[in-house]
């Protein structure tokens, strides 16, 4: 707390670094609690999530009219110092872009532990950002391709099981470039994939659904919801 000047000179006049400074102390301390009355192990990788994630609610409940979207600001605290000088090319790259007129948009992503246990996330949001439905599940023990293939198929299959179906088409943005050119085109598959691209393909193919591929920092959300379905 005492050294943080030093570290940021903004802080006098930059209201999120300040409330950086509480967020850090504050996460340290609760994961403390959580190791010493609950028997957690430190995760360090979770620790630095939640002191972003908790500055980033912070400063939009401060800043409520703010366009700058959650998931922008986790993935790069700085932005709402700099997006003032930025310039609107440099906001789109960073921001999450919502979907076309009459389209939800399903954000997913697989991620596994060096122990090779796989996890799976997904939240599906409207026009405004708001999020209509997510999912964070253990697929068990596999590769992180795996994992990237069957977030696109889980969230397939929950959007077709879901009061949205007729409503509404569907965009899906995975930042696995590999998972994504798959899908599009079953016959790049490797053989151990190749059935379940097949099964995913049909939904994308007569453009009623989109799938594109997106840079990591703008599926920040997703990957947080694919760690924890690791368990």
């Amino acid at each position: 707390m005492v050294g943080w000047p030093h570290i940021c000179s903004k802080l006098s006049r930059d209201t999120m670094w300040l409330l950086t400074t509480f967020a850090i102390v504050w996460t340290l301390w609760l994961h403390r609690n959580d190791i010493i009355f609950q028997g957690k192990s430190c995760d360090l990788v979770q620790l630095v999530f939640n002191a972003k994630l908790r500055a980033a609610w912070w400063w939009k409940a401060r800043n409520t009219d703010s366009s700058i979207l959650l998931d922008s600001i986790i993935a790069d605290p700085s932005l709402p110092s700099s997006i003032g000088e930025a310039s609107p090319v440099s906001r789109a790259f960073w921001c999450w872009s919502p979907p076309p007129l009459g389209f939800l948009k399903y954000n997913v992503d697989g991620a596994c532990s060096l122990e090779g246990r796989c996890g799976v996330g997904g939240v599906l949001r409207d026009e405004n950002g708001s999020t209509l439905m997510e999912f964070s599940l253990s697929i068990g023990y596999g590769s992180a391709l795996l994992a990237e293939i069957l977030a696109i198929k889980f969230a397939v299959e929950r959007f077709m099981s879901s009061l949205w179906i007729d409503r509404s088409r569907l965009v899906i943005e995975s930042d696995s470039s590999t998972a994504v050119a798959w899908v599009l085109n079953p016959s790049l598959a490797s053989p151990p994939f190749s059935e379940l691209v097949h099964g995913i393909h049909p939904f994308f193919s007569d453009g009623r659904w989109v799938i594109r591929h997106i840079r990591r920092i703008q599926n920040v959300h997703a990957d947080f919801l694919a760690k924890a379905g690791i368990g």
